[in-house]
Order: structure tokens, then sequence, then C-alpha cells
């Protein structure tokens, strides 16, 4: 056999190996912006919000590239916009309490935890909407408009398999079915919260 089509296919094998590990990661690491870094597009549009509290804008760097996060508190939630570098909107999360998941959706993904970790606990939940849905603002405004199409939730969970405890982001589509499972790699410091 010729050694040329060996390497190729070597080289094809170690890809696809690399790149589905690599997938199965995350890591982000934020830091605060000034007003003069802040794209204007999306600083316009939070401005068209007139959101009372303070908002704070981040540079999140990972994996897959960096974006640009507008944080806020509003009528008791925390909200999370986050923008391309141009500042196109490119989704909203808002964070959630497990009572606010509906009831038949909820014991899916209990059920899919209880399969997956010997012993887990839930560090935080976030609705997900994608920057494309037209509703996306109005719900800030009108959280009664929220709706579950096209929504996602977004736990962080602390799983333990055997003897190891990681912490993992684990997303769930509107039906309560597990679509992405990525082990957290980042340091406590590299990450704010508020």
């Amino acid at each position: 056999m010729n050694e040329l089509p060996r390497k190729i296919i070597l080289i094809v094998l170690l890809t696809t190996v690399f790149t589905s590990a690599f997938s199965q990661l995350k890591y982000e690491k934020e830091s605060r912006l000034k007003r003069t870094d802040i794209p204007p597009l999306a600083n316009k549009m939070i401005e068209s919000l007139a959101i009372s509290g303070k908002i704070k804008w981040y540079s999140e760097e990972s994996l897959t590239g960096n974006t640009v996060e507008a944080k806020f508190r509003y009528n008791e939630k925390n909200y999370s916009l986050e923008f391309d570098n141009e500042g196109n909107l490119q989704d909203m999360e808002i964070t959630i309490d497990t009572t606010e998941i509906q009831e038949n959706v909820k014991e899916i993904i209990f059920k899919k935890l209880e399969s997956v970790f010997n012993k887990y606990s839930i560090y935080k939940i976030q609705v997900h909407y994608p920057g494309k849905n037209p509703e996306i603002l109005s719900i800030i405004k009108n959280p009664q408009k929220e709706t579950t199409n096209n929504v996602k939730y977004e736990l962080v969970v602390n799983g333990k398999t055997g003897n190891t405890t990681k912490q993992y982001e684990m997303v769930f589509d509107n039906n309560g079915i597990l679509t992405e499972k990525k082990e957290i790699t980042q340091k406590n410091a590299d990450n704010l919260e508020f």
C-alpha cells in the first residue's frame, strides 16, 4: 500500500478524534469592557430597553470565539444578552429557578441527570432564547410573553460519576431532551458572576 494514503487516513482519523474531544469541553473567560469598546449596535439595542438598573458589559473569550455580553438585573431576574463583535444579538439568557420549568419537562430533565450521574447538584439554570427570536426583547419588558418555542435550558451541574466530580454545562431542548453536555474547564476567577 502506498504511504501517502496511509498518512492521509491517519491525519483524518486524528483530526476527527481531536475535534470530537475538543467539542466536549467548555471554556469561558470574561473580562469587563470599557464603554468605548462596546459595539455601537449592541449599546443602542440595550439603551432601547430603558433598563433602570446598572448594565455591566463583558468581553467573553471561549473555544468558539469572542463575544460581547451585557448583564443586568431586571424584575428580580438576571439577564445576559450576548452579541457578536459587530453588535448583532446572538442570544438571551435568563437565570431561573427549577420551579419555573414546566413540570413534565423538569421531570424528563431530572430523570436524565439521575441516569448520567451517581450524584449531582444544580449550580445554575438559565432559559436560553436564540437571538433570531423576534419576541426576544419584548420578553424582557413583558415576562408573561415568554414562550417555550425554540427555548433551551442550560444547566450548570456538579456531577459525580464513580469517584470523580466535575462541572458540566448541559443543554436541554424545550421537551427536556439533552442536546449538549460539555465539561467546564475554567478557573473560578476567569468567569465573572453578578
